[in-house]
């Protein structure tokens, strides 16, 4: 995430954000815990959600 100077643009990439396709890729190729990840994606769509 880009530096965000006002709230709104902050509540705004949040809410869109997303991990890209070779993100994914990487996390998988590195074989990152599943447990983890799920943690983690569950944490960045209740951010969203707030």
């Amino acid at each position: 995430m880009d530096f965000c100077d006002e709230k709104e643009d902050i509540i705004l990439k949040m809410r869109t954000g997303d991990v890209c396709n070779t993100c994914l890729k990487r996390i998988t190729d590195r074989g990152v815990n599943a447990g983890l990840l799920g943690n983690i994606f569950n944490t960045m769509e209740n951010i969203r959600k707030g």
